[in-house]
């Protein structure tokens, strides 16, 4: 027995040996990482005329990542999910300061305490949006924003933390401009350090992967600078005097901006950034939706997405308190902790301690940290995702969508984030535009003589209906109508006006019962419609029409009145019976559609007197309108014939509503299938108006198989052509209706 538990026993305690060196191990990794990150940002922002504020920065920096960190590590749905401050942020307030705060005509505080109130602004925006989209449970409906166009966004941000780093590590100019700056062969001197440190960075994670590689490599570059400046003689504070060390104020580095500084703020400054803080807020959460489904697909776990946006948004507004810059979901490293099959929430706060750790020693952690590891750090994290938005999405999208990109970076490079965002959100309306309105909304078109409707007819008639029915166009819509879809609709429509041969277009039905709405511009179009049906004499006839279409369409100053020619039926079938009912009436003088039950189902004259004798065996009874012949349920042991009137054939729904299922005329045989199966009744059968039946019970129908068999006959041969014609109709309903 003993030998025989100590194998699980052993097993569990290897089992948890494992998690806790994942839970280490990943923790660790992400807080070296963030670190680094975070005291690369404070050199990036507080550059040049701000370079003053860099110790401070690199705190706030640090301690901001401990906030978003423990947040979000006690409070996701993913149990190895970590943040910190991220570089979507960063790449849009490193310009945004350089051209704002930086070039104030004011002391150096003043200019650092403006600069923190930008960075600790775009982080409550930020918090704000990330909860409200929470709280209006739209996480999901941001997704659909166009893929290209935050693929744009992205390799924009890629662009301005590479633009970054080069204006930081040159003191040159921020932007596209800049880089024709390092044909000046100092000015590229002093970049390729840091060019050389961000490609081998790249490169080394792009081989290996592992984050750890990352810290491997942070903690090569400083070392080889070490070895370097001490093998040259240097010393440390030479190397800051030479601008290879960050100059920082070991007093600051430990303090918070605010409320301190907040007298100092320039706030008609500030004013100037509210465009930036809105970009960042809009880049960061769709960031933040984008990591956290990264993260759903690799862990196979569903997050509920507002909670996490809610969740991220309460840090934010906690890091906007001391003056930080925005952050979400680290996909690095929470994916790290997923891989490495973390399953507690421990490795985000190993994470948080080794965070805080860093922020006791900020001031020295920084101060020996070269630049140009600072700058090749945020240049990898800029060559990173210019590689996956811009180079490895030409593989993925078409060609039109990669053009987007391309288009969206170029306004990035040329002009700024602001008007690349404004851009960009016109490109993507545009498309959405360009996109619909190239999807097909109409479902179907047809004629009459393809798809009658449901009522029976005389052989009579349906032969006139079938010889007029092109003359009758059917247009079945589906999906949103708006302006740039509805053209689809009087495309089709033209042609039918404008054809020569063939019967002339009497009617037009449009069909409405697929559509889900349509807007002001489409219901314009389809005044326009009516418009041409004045002109050119044809009727409209719409039909599934829903109150809030009609609405519309009438607020556009469409009439539904017959006399301007258009009618409105309730659903298609009904609109068909219209439209024939129309080429009837203008069949020829005389003519009539009333016929006896002898001439129905005569042959040419023949069988006449049999048919006479079979009607004259049977029960007539009268109907009033809206009294039921058949009721569903009873035994089928009666045949009914409908010598004169109309009757509809209907089924009760769950809501008590019938529906029409066929609509029978004078001369139609009522209640067959029933009758030959020996089964209940299916349906109701009523009488539109007053009508005429005649009945023959299954009684009398065994009598004539045995006293006048020739009769019977002939009575079975009429059911079997009622069930035939039936059969034909509905396979031509199915074939053109498409599911009508």
């Amino acid at each position: 027995m003993t030998a025989g538990t100590a194998g699980p026993e052993a097993d569990k305690r290897s089992g948890s040996k494992t998690q806790i060196a994942a839970v280490i191990g990943s923790g660790v990794i992400g807080g070296v990482d963030a670190i680094g990150f975070a005291v690369a940002s404070a050199t990036l922002f507080f550059a040049g005329s701000l370079a003053s504020g860099i110790g401070m920065a690199a705190g706030v920096c640090i301690l901001s990542s401990v906030i978003l960190c423990l947040s979000v590590a006690w409070r996701s749905d993913i149990r190895g999910n970590v943040a910190q401050i991220q570089d979507m942020g960063v790449a849009v307030l490193t310009g945004t300061l350089a051209t704002t705060a930086g070039q104030m005509q004011a002391s150096a505080d003043n200019r650092v305490a403006t600069a923190f109130a930008i960075i600790a602004l775009s982080s409550l925006a930020t918090a704000m949006l990330l909860c409200v989209t929470g709280w209006l449970r739209a996480g999901r409906v941001v997704r659909y924003f166009p893929l290209e166009v935050l693929a744009g966004f992205m390799a924009g941000t890629g662009w301005l933390l590479a633009t970054g780093s080069m204006a930081t590590m040159t003191s040159g100019t921020l932007g596209l401009e800049g880089w024709f700056e390092l044909r000046n062969l100092d000015m590229l001197m002093k970049f390729l350090p840091a060019l050389v440190f961000g490609v081998v960075l790249y490169v080394a994670m792009t081989r290996l992967g592992h984050p750890a590689t990352m810290l491997a490599v942070l903690c090569f570059g400083i070392a080889v600078f070490y070895v370097w400046l001490f093998a040259t003689g240097g010393t440390i504070e030479g190397a800051t005097a030479a601008g290879l060390l960050p100059a920082v104020n070991v007093e600051t580095a430990l303090q918070l901006p605010f409320p301190s500084q907040a007298e100092l703020v320039d706030w008609n400054v500030v004013t100037l950034a509210i465009p930036a803080i809105v970009t960042i807020a809009i880049l960061s959460l769709f960031a933040t939706l984008m990591n956290t489904s990264a993260l759903e697909l690799i862990s196979g776990h569903e997050t509920r997405m507002d909670e996490e946006l809610k969740t991220t948004g309460y840090a934010n507004a906690g890091v906007a308190l001391i003056g930080g810059a925005p952050g979400y979901s680290d996909l690095t490293v929470s994916s790290l902790a997923v891989r490495l099959g973390v399953r507690t929430r421990g490795a985000g706060f190993i994470m948080a301690a080794v965070l805080l750790l860093g922020f006791a020693f900020t001031g020295e952690i920084v101060g020996h940290i070269p630049v140009f590891v600072s700058g090749g750090f945020i240049l990898y994290f800029g060559i990173d995702l210019m590689k996956n938005w811009l180079v490895d999405t030409y593989k993925r999208f078409s060609l039109r969508e990669w053009g987007v990109v391309v288009l969206i970076l170029v306004f990035v490079a040329c002009y700024g984030f602001l008007v690349a965002i404004v851009a960009g959100f016109l490109i993507a309306t545009i498309l959405f535009a360009y996109s619909y309105a190239n999807t097909p909304v109409v479902r179907n078109a047809m004629f009459l003589a393809d798809l009658p409707s449901s009522t029976e007819r005389t052989g009579a008639e349906a032969a006139y209906l079938s010889d007029t029915g092109n003359g009758v166009k059917i247009l079945q819509l589906q999906g949103f109508l708006f302006f740039g879809t509805t053209e689809q609709v009087l495309a089709q429509i033209r042609p039918a006006i404008e054809q020569r041969s063939g019967p002339r277009l009497q009617s037009i039905i449009i069909n409405f019962r697929r559509v889900t709405n349509i807007d002001s511009g489409s219901a314009s179009a389809f005044q326009r419609v009516q418009t041409l049906a004045k002109r050119h004499g044809f009727h409209l006839i719409l039909c599934g029409l829903s109150d809030a279409m009609g609405n519309t369409l009438m607020r556009a100053g469409m009439s539904f009145k017959e006399e301007d020619g258009v009618s409105v039926r309730e659903d298609l079938d009904r609109a068909l019976e219209f439209a024939e009912n129309m080429l009837l009436a203008q069949r020829a003088a005389g003519a009539s559609s009333l016929v006896t039950l002898t001439e129905r189902f005569a042959e040419n004259g023949q069988h006449a007197e049999k048919l006479a004798r079979l009607f004259a065996a049977a029960e007539r009874t009268a109907y009033a309108a809206g009294e039921t012949i058949i009721h569903a349920g009873d035994d089928a042991d009666v045949l009914h014939f409908l010598e004169s009137g109309r009757a509809m054939i209907a089924r009760k729904l769950a809501n008590g509503e019938l529906k029409r299922l066929r609509t029978m005329s004078s001369g139609a045989i009522l209640g067959e299938m029933a009758f030959c199966l020996g089964v209940k009744r299916t349906a109701d059968v009523i009488a539109e108006e007053p009508s005429i039946i005649l009945s023959l019970a299954v009684a009398k129908l065994r009598e004539l198989e045995h006293s006048e068999p020739d009769l019977a006959i002939l009575l079975h041969r009429l059911i079997s052509r009622a069930l035939a014609e039936k059969v034909f109709v509905a396979n031509r309903i199915i074939e053109y209706a498409d599911g009508e």
